[in-house]
């Protein structure tokens, strides 16, 4: 018999937590860029500048979590980069996202108008998008995500800016 293809949810869950990693990753990389003196692995929330560890060994992920400004369950900006920030757990669950700070915040970081442009590009999703309803593209963004993560484990996030993931020797 066939080995059974793994679904949309199986690999999604699987991107999901990759891609979760690498925000928190990325983040922790421009506050050290910052504050060289600050140990490896700590984030500043986008919305309200709490300090702390983005990775621990928890199931949660610790204090940190990836903060969606847009929802996830918009699929279209679910992985969008900008989208998603290293955001502490009581601003991105218990304020909700922290939404009208998030907007201002967003800005700032990746300059005027994204946030314009990502309710934009939430305005041009459609429930039925075949290319969100596949299978391979969440694969595809779960084997993404994990070299990436696999490059900044290895303490060699500025190599990122210099290569493609294609170069990567793995």
């Amino acid at each position: 018999m066939a080995k059974k293809k793994k679904g949309i949810k199986y690999w999604d869950d699987k991107a999901w937590k990759e891609f979760s990693q690498y925000i928190r990753r990325r983040d922790s990389k421009m506050f050290l860029d910052e504050y060289p003196e600050a140990t490896e692995g700590t984030v500043k929330c986008i919305t309200c500048n709490n300090v702390g560890q983005a990775i621990s060994n928890k199931r949660g992920g610790g204090m940190f979590q990836a903060g969606h400004y847009i929802s996830r369950t918009v699929k279209n900006i679910k992985y969008n980069e900008k989208n998603v920030n290293a955001q502490c757990v009581s601003c991105n669950k218990g304020l909700e996202g922290n939404r009208p700070i998030y907007i201002s915040t967003i800005d700032i970081k990746y300059g005027d108008g994204t946030a314009h442009e990502l309710l934009e590009l939430q305005r041009k999703y459609r429930a039925g998008d075949y290319e969100l309803m596949k299978a391979d593209y969440y694969e595809e963004k779960y084997h993404y995500y994990k070299k990436l993560n696999e490059v900044y484990k290895m303490g060699a996030g500025d190599y990122l800016t210099q290569v493609t993931l294609e170069d990567l020797p793995f």
